[in-house]
């Protein structure tokens, strides 16, 4: 149809929509007034004049484009069919029409009933392309379908019809020609989209609807190609013609399912932007990850095997199942005639490469290059070994600094037969483990077949290879030359110039410290000038006082208006508590702010060095606990060197009280030699020892914010707190004892008690007393007292483990000491603070409302946000909590899986670790496997036996990483607990393997620090030392120290005296120390995230909302601390070499992330692998997913959306469930969304199942809410069909 005709029929009365009518694809009148549909641009039809000319106006002439006509035709059709009938016109904020760019048409919006938009629609769907007019909202949108292979019905028919027109009126012959077989044969360019046949899964043009998933498939059909080319290599190698037959058919099978994909993208030079970027990526994980499966299988079974077949024979198992598929992948790109053996041969050193030369990929190599080593021979006048020696030590900004100057040797080394050349030159001379898989595969199919080399062909493929390589981490080949290329490229954009717009907002804060006061101080120093401040200023208002101005003005606020401020801050449901009081904004104008965003953990980029409030709290509990020997030692030595139980530990205390207490003078101090001759002795002696020597360290930290604290003689000898345990066991004759004892209250005694059994911080009646009373900090800091510890009737309440007890006071005293340091008495330091930000500029209004802020993180730090104060809400908390317990052991089985995504942050930001990382594995498989085992018993059977650390473990310990509250519970989010209920929890994540894994990733993390420290600080150093041009790379490198709390300029000089083994002064010494402790806790944090109060949003401490926030813990602070630098040094300014990096990291997660739900899937369905089925295959057995949406899982299963995550799922959910009406849909959202009401439903529709007379059904439901059993859906299964023969359903 012309152009003409189109529009005489529009204007005739063609498609309308609430009154207006189509004009074009993307135009709409009405009583003579044009609009312009909002966000995209539609292909133009041809305008006329009433002389048939073409129209022209102004400058514009009206000529059609290609594919005008049929959009024109298709888009008013499709709108007015699927519903988008409601026109909304669009108005400024001042309420003037909202005009296009020719100001002649007013911007409009169409809609559908359901309130969505038809451009996001199109968009989403491919019809047409965004505009710079397009909404943000929009481009997600687009974001989101292309990932998921989203599309509303309806559209890709449309965007097919467009495309088509598009094309056949552009670039394809005008010819008659009849329709195309299919997709494939269409975008190829044989036939027209009349298609004889129409797949569902891909567009006209053959892009895949559903990418991930046909990924994943192709992967599968992939390495299952490569087995049955290596069963035809047997064949031919032992003239086997049934194996050759099973072969030949095999691969051909395979070919043939593989040609019946749809296109996606795997190729690096297809990248047009973000979007496609992570496409790519994506499909690139997804494809490779069942490469991945069976080269991980084979070394962990490998390593299994280790004790019987030893180590040459572990080597051999984890070699030959990547071996055989990669020679039969060789064979298969052969040619004409072809050798097996050298199928072979290449196979087994591609195999060889994944397993022994994998460091090339992950560990980096040192820069070759022939022009760098002939520069330094000449230069040094020394051999080509010694050049190349030099070159491997240099630090990369010297490295840079002799690059600078050969920018056209840099760019020539692109060249392609160059590049090939030098790859094998490399090869030659570097050693079999640098000839990457990829050029051997290549070169095997030619030297094997009658296959011809093509330089051009393999300069492709291996540059294909080291881009996708590169990014995923190993999955990919990485030839040594090709990366020696991009090593060129990222040290080039490492060494460029660095100025202040580079800089990011921290760094310049920095600099105007510097600036201002001539250095950067620490929190520590800025605490004294605080601390000075108020002894010698006073203060304006107190912290209680500045908070209640905010929330007065809250209370005048008209509801609605509340409502809203509260929506308009979204972040609060993402940002840590502290980083949402501390906005940009706020830090922009407030140096105090800045100060205390530092103090209290809520700024991503450090400005002042040290510990946070939470840090130090951490720090002083576990330096304190390091003044002792180790409680398990020591119980298991004064066992008899025999496993210990609970019973053991009170039994050996009370020997030690007895023998503590025994040995006093007349003037009540401790003597040694007043201890009798009992079996170790000399432990007792070093154990009293040291108690005194903690005691006093104690007592000497807390007379400093208390000089009038009285002084116990051998108070640790005899200091006990109460046993949770019995307080809850006798809990009516505790509070009896209370009202007889201390003249209390019935109402006293049960509240008091209820903060005992409830409350971690609480010890002792004092500590519960000051809490109850509204005190932030336990109160036993007044006055030293041994509280009910010598008091008669109280014996059987107080704790009889020793060692127990003295963690209870090490750590109430640091955190009196932290807090006193860094809140103050009645929040005196924090309201310094605030005094201060509004001397600086900050509003009333602004200083109030953060004050209102940090007594709300201040509370949930202490644990009394918003805690029930009615009878009511207290019992329901405590019901909640139960349930919440029970969820947990029914739902947290195979949480170990979920956590090996963790592995993929192990080796972030160091250059080497991640060689490292796979040898860990795989050397510590067996041994894990074996100390697991050991700890089930334990687990399971109560007796614990101690055992020896290694430098990693010791590292952890001492950092006070094995403590409950940072172990393997609360990093799942298991927070809302007590004492009674964490020796359950303890048991339950030791018996699942958390415990073992979080601490054996956290010290394997932890043993990258000091090279971490020291390769860094190194390189900053050599950039001053030389005085070289500050660079990117040096900016950087600054940036991770700071944000790790590292002064920098304060610590390299120290890191460079003791380095070079001068002397350091003890002051100097202790501050190189601390900042090294707080530097190795935080780079440890950093990946394996460790949830506090201010790293975590306030609502996931609210415990109202517990219900739904279980479990949320660890991803919260994942979104908080890991996912804002990641993504920063992914798509920000960062350098290539810290863009590499996040890539890598991001694409290994995504590995992981697939292969946890794998391993959950085989565990859960037991048919992973059983059968050759395709959809069984690719989705693990799971009978609830289809492929894309077993494939979105797998990615969000990665965290890498963080807390979005639960958003999308509430829109998009993964499982269908039927809602009659709004009040049963919002009830399936409620019990989808907390993981506790679930349980319960779970129960109770067991109690229905077996109440109807279901039987089956209810022992199938009962093993799913039952401790243990929950996942495991195949044994469930088959219990209920045992049990199904009692159905009598209601009979």
């Amino acid at each position: 149809m012309g152009a003409l005709e189109q529009l005489a029929q529009s204007a005739e009365g063609g498609h309308s929509v609430g009154g207006y009518t189509f004009i074009d694809a993307d135009t709409l009148s009405k009583n003579g007034q044009l609009y312009r549909i909002q966000g995209y641009d539609a292909p133009e039809i041809s305008r006329f004049t009433e002389t048939g000319e073409v129209l022209q106006t102004g400058s514009k002439t009206h000529v059609g484009t290609a594919g005008g006509g049929m959009a024109s035709a298709v888009i008013p059709g499709l709108a007015q069919n699927q519903g988008f009938t409601n026109p909304v016109p669009l108005f400024n904020a001042d309420g003037s029409p909202q005009m296009d760019a020719t100001g002649s048409r007013q911007m409009i919006e169409l809609h559908d009933d359901a309130g969505r938009n038809f451009t996001t629609e199109l968009l989403k769907s491919g019809v047409l392309e965004p505009t710079g007019f397009t909404s943000s909202d929009d481009l997600e949108a687009i974001a989101v379908a292309k990932l998921f292979g989203e599309q509303s019905e309806g559209f890709g028919e449309a965007a097919d019809l467009i495309a088509d027109s598009i094309e056949s009126e552009t670039l394809r012959p005008i010819e008659f020609r009849q329709a195309a077989a299919d997709e494939a044969a269409y975008a190829a360019g044989y036939g027209t989209a009349d298609l004889a046949f129409r797949k569902t899964d891909r567009s006209i043009r053959n892009q895949a609807y559903n990418p991930m998933s046909d990924a994943w498939s192709q992967g599968w059909i992939g390495a299952k190609e490569g087995a049955y080319g290596f069963l035809e290599v047997m064949g031919d190698a032992t003239s086997s013609e049934m194996l050759t037959d099973i072969g030949e058919a095999g691969v051909s099978r395979a070919r043939h399912q593989q040609d019946a994909y749809a296109e996606i993208l795997t190729d690096w030079k297809d990248v047009r932007g973000i979007t496609s970027g992570v496409e790519f990526l994506v499909n690139n994980a997804a494809m490779s990850l069942p490469y991945m499966i069976t080269s991980a299988g084979a070394a962990v079974a490998g390593a299994a095997a280790a004790p019987v077949v030893g180590a040459a024979g572990a080597l051999a198992v984890g070699v030959s199942v990547p071996s055989a598929i990669y020679a039969g992948q060789t064979w298969n790109e052969m040619e004409g005639e072809k050798s097996a053996a050298v199928a072979l041969t290449s196979g087994l050193i591609q195999g060889s490469l994944d397993r022994l030369g994998i460091g090339a990929i992950v560990g980096g190599t040192s820069i070759t290059a022939a022009q760098g080593v002939a520069k330094i021979m000449a230069a040094k006048k020394i051999s080509k070994e010694a050049a190349e020696e030099v070159l491997a030590a240099a630090t990369r900004q010297e490295l840079g600094d002799f690059l600078r100057g050969g920018v056209q040797t840099a760019t020539s080394q692109l060249a392609a037969k160059e590049l090939g050349t030098n790859f094998l030159k490399s090869a030659a001379a570097e050693g079999i483990t640098e000839v990457m898989q990829e050029a051997t595969a290549y070169t095997g199919a030619v030297l094997g077949s009658d296959k011809d080399f093509n330089w051009s062909e393999l300069n492709d493929r291996m540059i294909a290879a080291a881009v996708a390589g590169s990014a995923l981490g190993g999955a990919f080949s990485i030839p040594g030359s090709t990366r020696n290329a991009a090593q060129y490229r990222g040290i080039l954009g490492d060494t460029a110039a660095a100025d202040g717009t580079t800089a990011k907002q921290s760094a310049i804060w920095v600099e105007q410290e510097k600036g201002t006061f001539g250095y950067v101080a620490t929190n520590a120093e800025n605490l004294a000038n605080l601390h000075g401040q108020v002894k010698g200023y006073g203060l304006g208002l107190t912290l209680k006082e500045y908070a209640d101005e905010w929330r007065e003005l809250q209370r005048r606020i008209p509801g609605a208006e509340r409502a809203m401020s509260k929506l308009s801050n979204l972040p609060a449901l993402w940002q840590g508590a502290t980083r949402n009081i501390f906005t940009d904004d706020l830090m922009s104008r407030s140096r105090a702010a800045r100060m205390a965003a530092d103090l209290f953990g809520g700024n991503p980029d450090r400005v002042f060095s040290g510990a946070s409030f939470e840090d130090a709290k951490h720090h002083r509990v576990a330096g304190y606990k390091s003044l002792i020997d180790r409680p398990d030692v020591t119980y298991q030595a004064l066992n008899g060197g025999k496993a210990v139980t609970q019973a053991d530990k009170a039994r050996i205390s009370r020997a030690a009280y007895d023998i503590f207490q025994n040995a006093v003078d007349a003037k009540g101090n401790f003597d040694p030699a007043l201890i009798p001759q009992v079996p170790n002795r000399d432990m007792y002696v070093k154990l009293a020892t040291d108690l005194n020597a903690l005691s006093d360290k104690m007592y000497a930290d807390q007379k400093k914010h208390n000089p009038k604290l009285g002084y116990i003689k051998n108070y640790l000898h005899s200091f006990k707190s109460l046993s949770k345990q019995a307080v809850h066991d006798q809990r009516a004759k505790f509070e009896g004892l209370l009202q007889y004892k201390f003249k209390m209250s019935q109402a006293e005694a049960k509240e008091l008690t209820g903060r005992i059994i409830d409350d971690p911080n609480v010890g002792t009646i004092e500590e519960a007393y000051s809490v109850v009373k509204g005190g932030a900090v336990p109160g036993s800091h007044k006055q030293r007292t041994l509280n009910l510890a010598t008091t008669e009737e109280f014996a059987s309440f107080m704790n009889q483990d020793l060692f127990a007890n003295v963690s209870h006071a090490a750590k109430t005293t640091a955190r009196y000491t932290a807090h006193s340091d860094y809140v103050g008495k009645n929040g005196s330091v924090v309201s310094a603070l605030l005094d201060n930000m509004r001397r600086e500029g900050l509003t009333e209004e602004e200083v109030s409302k953060i004050a209102a802020g940090m007594s709300d993180y201040l509370d949930a730090e202490s644990g009394n946000y918003k805690r029930p104060s009615t009878e009511f809400g207290k019992k329901a908390q405590a019901l909640q909590k139960h349930a919440m317990m029970f969820m947990t052991f029914s739902g947290l089985p195979l949480a170990v899986f979920s956590s090996f995504v963790e592995a993929g942050l192990i080796s972030r930001g160091v250059d080497g670790a991640g060689l490292k990382v796979l040898k860990s594995f795989a050397k510590d498989s067996a041994k894990g496997l074996a100390n697991y085992a050991v700890e089930l018993g334990e687990a399971t059977t109560g007796r614990e036996r101690a055992k020896t650390d290694t430098s990693q473990q010791a590292l952890i310990r001492d950092l006070g990483f094995y403590e409950w509250d940072v172990g393997a519970a609360t990093v799942t989010g298991v927070t809302e607990t007590n004492a009674r209920h964490q020796k359950w929890f303890t048991s339950f994540f030791k018996a699942n393997g958390l415990t073992q894994w979080t601490d054996y990733t956290r010290a394997l993390r932890a043993s990258f620090a000091g090279d971490f420290l020291k390769n860094n600080m190194e390189e900053i150093l050599a950039q001053r030392r030389a005085g070289s041009p500050y660079s990117r790379h040096i900016q950087e490198t600054e940036l991770k120290l700071r944000n790790l709390g590292i002064n920098i300029d304060r610590f390299a000089p120290l890191h460079e005296s003791i380095a070079a083994g001068l002397p350091v002064s003890g002051p100097d010494m202790d501050f190189y120390n601390e900042q090294v402790r707080d530097m190795t806790f935080n780079f440890v944090n950093e990946a394996i995230v460790l949830p506090q109060s201010a790293n975590r949003p306030l609502i996931y401490q609210d415990p109202r909302f517990a219900l739904f926030t279980q479990f949320q813990g660890f991803i919260s602070v994942f979104t908080t601390k890991v996912l804002p630098p990641l993504y920063r040094d992914a798509f920000g300014g960062s350098t290539p070499t810290m863009q590499y990096s996040a890539w890598s990291t991001m694409m290994t997660m995504i590995m992981l992330g697939f292969l946890s739900q794998a391993i959950k899937d085989w565990i859960k369905y037991d048919t992973f692998g059983e059968n050759d089925d395709e959809y069984e295959m690719v989705t693990g057995g799971n009978p609830y997913l289809d492929t894309a949406e077993y494939a979105r899982r797998g990615l969000l299963s990665t965290g890498l959306l963080g807390v979005a995550e639960r958003a999308i799922n509430a829109v998009f959910p993964m499982y269908s469930q039927r809602s009659d009406n709004p009040g049963d849909w919002l009830y399936n959202q409620a019990v989808g969304e907390s993981p506790a009401l679930g349980y319960v439903q779970r129960v109770a529709g067991a109690a229905g199942s077996f109440a109807s007379g279901d039987v089956g059904r209810g022992v199938e439901q009962t093993l799913k809410a039952a401790p243990v059993f929950g996942p495991f859906n195949l044994v469930n299964k088959k219990a209920a069909n045992a049990a199904s023969q009692w159905n009598f359903n209601g009979e």
